[in-house]
């Protein structure tokens, strides 16, 4: 699931057509009252209609469905279809848990941002979890009895390879993902469960440090947006 961050979308050289343009997106979106939007998601066996389903056996929900069928009335049903998913063998304790797990992060991550004097325009949060029940419990179970590490370059393998998950973001909004996932090198500051979830910061054609400037609250203000109902969704 791609989250695209703040109310503010766009950067100070922008032309003033693409300021007005993303800020309409912004003021009637759920970017206005939760300080972010879904740009794109895509579900394992996310639906039981096989029609619905791409040639791997995702749903994809492209960037009309996070404008159009997101609001402020359905966004926690709608976040949550991202985790919760019977047919795939996420029931209710173990979305709990994934849901758990990313808003743990997501105060992580606040917790930097808050620190930080910076500037990011148009970026996002990008969640991936495994999405298949069964593998989900059996790496857990790994984890509990304490085999996970001798498998965590297999299973980072897989997480990785599951990137390219073919959600339709706009070109002007969007730069590439994958070089984030290639640097993996603080992986563990951020969370030391095993590699089953991951929640990174993308995007970033639009950024930069502003010394004594204080915090992104622009950004600051999708992040907690997300992690309340994370937090509402795990609870």
């Amino acid at each position: 699931m791609d989250a695209k961050l703040g109310l503010r979308l766009w950067a100070d050289d922008a032309p003033q057509a693409k300021k007005d343009r993303f800020d309409k997106i912004a003021q009637e979106t759920t970017h206005r009252h939760h300080g972010f939007r879904v740009a794109g998601m895509r579900t394992w066996k996310g639906s039981t209609d096989p029609k619905e389903l791409d040639h791997a056996g995702y749903r994809v929900f492209d960037k009309d469905w996070g404008r159009l069928a997101v609001n402020d009335d359905n966004i926690h049903q709608k976040i949550g279809s991202f985790i919760f998913n019977k047919d795939a063998g996420i029931d209710t304790d173990l979305g709990k848990t994934v849901a758990g797990l990313f808003a743990e992060d997501l105060a992580r991550i606040q917790g930097v941002l808050e620190r930080e004097e910076s500037r990011m325009y148009s970026a996002s949060l990008l969640f991936v979890f495994e999405g298949d029940g069964q593998a989900l419990r059996e790496a857990i179970a790994e984890a509990k009895s304490g085999s996970a590490t001798e498998r965590r370059s297999e299973r980072a393998a897989c997480t990785n390879a599951r990137i390219d998950s073919g959600i339709s973001m706009e070109n002007d909004e969007a730069a590439t993902s994958q070089q984030i996932y290639d640097d993996d090198e603080d992986d563990d500051e951020l969370s030391s469960f095993p590699r089953i979830y991951s929640v990174r910061l993308i995007d970033f054609a639009h950024a930069r440090f502003v010394p004594g400037q204080g915090p992104d609250e622009n950004v600051l203000f999708g992040v907690r947006g997300l992690r309340k109902i994370f937090e509402k969704l795990a609870a």
